[in-house]
């Protein structure tokens, strides 16, 4: 089953998927909104090829990442991979939202006029299955996890990757 795809750079795919809802990401934040297509659709979350580099990240994030992963947290994120499905609910301006979380507002970019994509379900996959990202929107074709069913997967025609 095709599912439309975005990749994220690690760590923030990874903590999309952490299970304790103190220390995961609730929101992407971009600088657009998601396309309404995608809201309340299941979307594969696809980890980068590298990780961003410790330097690159804030004194608050890195925090949230020892804390889940010990200081050596880079080493064990997973790139090139599906991670799971999410779905996303409707997009706001972040001076309209709030982070459900410390972790969730140290892992995104609240400054005005961005937009935060809450995240309303997620499912990690048992196994991250191995995929070439790009960036922007494409497809992967995965088989679905059991917790979503046959019946949940998207409905929308996929054409063009968007």
């Amino acid at each position: 089953m095709w599912f439309p795809s975005i990749t994220l750079w690690q760590p923030w795919a990874s903590l999309i998927f952490v299970p304790n809802p103190d220390w995961r990401k609730d929101h992407e934040t971009r600088g657009f909104p998601i396309p309404e297509s995608k809201v309340g659709e299941w979307v594969a979350i696809h980890s980068a090829a590298r990780s961003v580099r410790p330097a690159e990240l804030g004194p608050g994030l890195r925090k949230v990442l020892e804390r889940q992963w010990g200081t050596s947290y880079e080493v064990g994120l997973t790139h090139r991979r599906v991670l799971g499905l999410v779905k996303f609910g409707p997009s706001r301006l972040t001076q309209h939202s709030t982070p459900k979380s410390y972790a969730d507002e140290v892992a995104g970019n609240w400054t005005p006029n961005r937009w935060a994509w809450p995240i309303l379900e997620r499912v990690p996959l048992d196994e991250p299955v191995p995929a070439q990202g790009r960036q922007g929107w494409w497809r992967v074709e995965l088989e679905p996890p059991p917790e979503i069913g046959e019946a949940k997967a998207p409905t929308r025609e996929l054409t063009d990757g968007r």
